[in-house]
């Protein structure tokens, strides 16, 4: 009782973005379709790539051809791997590593994606899906970790275990 918790907040610049001429721009100049599923992370184990690449190539089997996966974050431990997954997995043509981008362009990246996924296996706090959320774009997160108390009923929590459940969840 001698405790209270005070939660992160985003920056004001998330937010939702209706100049079109701008959000035009950063589509152009990352050469970004129209349907984007964004993953924002660093290409690691924990951040789960893997599991979302795997559910990605499930949504390409079940048609849905028009998807895009556009991720965004630096390499880390074993990014080669996830990237050599992209391959194996034939899924080129609709999975696109970005890297860094710059911070002042995530709002733009953020407001003209269809969706957020963040399938965590662990995390701390983890902002990109409360960024994502004040940007007016959905969020479909884990179920372990933090973010089930951090996103509540704000998001899709799905078990990050399971690619199917996210594929579905997509």
């Amino acid at each position: 009782e001698l405790i209270d918790v005070i939660y992160e907040g985003v920056d004001y610049t998330f937010r939702v973005i209706k100049d079109e001429t701008s959000l035009k721009n950063i589509r152009e100049r990352y050469k970004l379709p129209q349907k984007v599923i964004l993953f924002i992370g660093t290409l690691s184990p924990r951040k789960n790539p893997n599991g979302l690449i795997e559910a990605i190539a499930e949504l390409k089997k079940r048609g849905l051809q028009d998807l895009c996966l556009v991720m965004v974050g630096p390499k880390g431990w074993r990014a080669e791997e996830t990237l050599r997954l992209i391959s194996k997995r034939n899924l080129e043509d609709c999975v696109r590593y970005l890297g860094y981008v710059p911070y002042e362009d995530m709002p733009f990246i953020y407001n003209i994606s269809s969706l957020l996924v963040y399938p965590s296996l662990y995390e701390g706090f983890g902002l990109p899906p409360l960024e994502a959320m004040a940007c007016g774009v959905p969020v479909i997160a884990s179920n372990v970790s933090s973010k089930p108390e951090v996103l509540e009923d704000s998001a899709l929590l799905v078990n990050p275990y399971d690619p199917y459940e996210i594929a579905d969840s997509i």
